[in-house]
């Protein structure tokens, strides 16, 4: 029962009620209609009994006969389906059904758990859970397989998981933007001796390790996926206080400052020496934060003497006050909940990864990133390891005109090497 009153609790800290937050079939949610383009669809499938879910998740070229072959795209942080609506019609037009959900924890799903920092269950979040939500979410809408997952950002884990343990029902994957990690490698071969031995062996490194490592450059720094794992991080989002407390603003400087028009100025992303955590020092503040700053201070420092306005040519304020709307709903914790999980230590939300290590995608794959984007970089050799990740790597295009979000930055040549991939199959 106390539970039950620390949830009713931090859902109307949201504005939402109980009943809406943990969303299912007949709540009766009402929310503004999204400004979508002529030709895609905003629906909702109840998959309460098999993930726990109601999805939310825009469509083009779908009809009830579930003939054309599926392309799934799945958003990152600090994202929503609704950023993928110019994609859709494009690659519909080449005869599929294409869809884009708000994945667990964003936008208008609903039936994730929305308890405060140290109350959420962090088992819904894992990795294996999500490829269970979007299995339970393709055949909810009367698919069997996929012929194409698309993931930008934080969407390739999902994406690449799905591929890498369902191949069956995954045919094809494009990262977009982060290059996947496969799951960690076993200790091989290990030294045997005819007594215990007298110590215990210890994790190579973990995110706290590095975190440690950032904290005692000169000066100190830390990674944001550390950071967004951390109890203050959904309020410090929330509330952008470095920026006047406004989200539009948050939004316009963010997708602005990892874009060209600001990243141009600078020499170009490039491949880290190694995966030495010093090395992340020639990563941009908004990656690798100094370490007393929120992600506000971060950013407007990084935003002074700027002019965001060219970014409004591809994210214009419209859309902005669409992400605005959604995140001022369901606060970040939800979004962020995936890095928790992902930052976590070795233990119950990360050893299922061990049933998979060694695997490699045997699907086809496919890289697409901007060519202005430090992400591609963040992890030592990932993406010069595709030939080791997947037994059927087609290749990686970087755009040259963009930086962190191509699908937007550069939709046209997004969709065409999309579709280009999709052709090759």
């Amino acid at each position: 029962m106390a539970s039950f009153w620390r949830t009713l609790a931090c859902s109307l800290v949201f504005g939402i009620s109980y009943t809406a937050a943990h969303g299912g079939a007949g709540t009766g949610t009402e929310y503004p209609p999204l400004p979508l383009p002529s030709g895609v669809t905003a629906s909702y499938v109840d998959t309460t009994n098999t993930s726990g879910l109601v999805f939310h998740y825009l469509s083009a070229g779908c009809d009830p006969s579930n003939t054309k072959p599926l392309v799934l795209i799945l958003h990152g942080y600090p994202e929503i389906a609704y950023g993928f609506k110019d994609m859709l019609v494009p690659i519909a037009e080449q005869g599929y059904c294409v869809i884009a959900p708000d994945q667990r924890g964003y936008g208008r799903t609903t039936g994730w758990d929305m308890r405060p920092w140290a109350y959420v269950d962090l088992k819904q979040w894992k990795f294996e859970n999500l490829v269970r939500d979007l299995m339970a979410f393709v055949w909810a809408i009367g698919y069997t397989e996929v012929k194409c997952v698309v993931g930008h950002d934080f969407g390739t884990i999902p994406a690449g998981w799905a591929a890498l343990t369902r191949p069956d029902i995954f045919h094809s994957v494009v990262h977009m933007s982060v290059p996947f990690v496969p799951p960690a490698s076993i200790p091989f071969n290990l030294t045997s001796t005819p007594t215990p031995p007298a110590a215990l062996s210890t994790a190579d490194w973990t995110y706290a390790d590095v975190e440690y490592a950032l904290e005692h450059l000169t000066p100190p720094r830390k990674n944001y996926q550390w950071y967004n794992s951390q109890p203050s991080a959904a309020q410090d989002f929330l509330n952008p206080t470095a920026l006047n407390n406004s989200l539009h603003a948050f939004f316009r400087v963010e997708w602005y400052l990892k874009s060209p028009a600001y990243l141009a100025q600078f020499p170009p992303p490039h491949e880290l020496a190694s995966s030495d955590p010093a090395q992340l020092a020639q990563v941009p503040y908004f990656y690798v934060p100094l370490a007393n700053q929120t992600i506000s201070e971060a950013l407007a420092a990084l935003y002074v003497g700027q002019n965001a306005s060219p970014s409004e040519a591809w994210f214009p304020d419209a859309d902005v006050d669409v992400y605005v709307q959604e995140y001022t709903r369901t606060g970040f914790q939800g979004a962020l909940n995936y890095y928790r999980v992902l930052t976590s230590p070795p233990g119950p939300l990360t050893d299922d990864g061990i049933l998979w290590a060694g695997r490699k995608i045997t699907v086809p794959t496919f890289f697409l990133g901007g060519k202005y984007d430090w992400q591609t970089y963040l992890v030592h050799g990932a993406l010069e390891n595709y030939n080791q990740t997947s037994t059927d790597f087609r290749g990686s295009v970087l755009l040259n005109g963009s930086g962190h979000w191509p699908y937007i930055e550069q939709t046209g040549e997004t969709v065409k090497y999309v579709n280009e991939f999709l052709a090759s199959l």
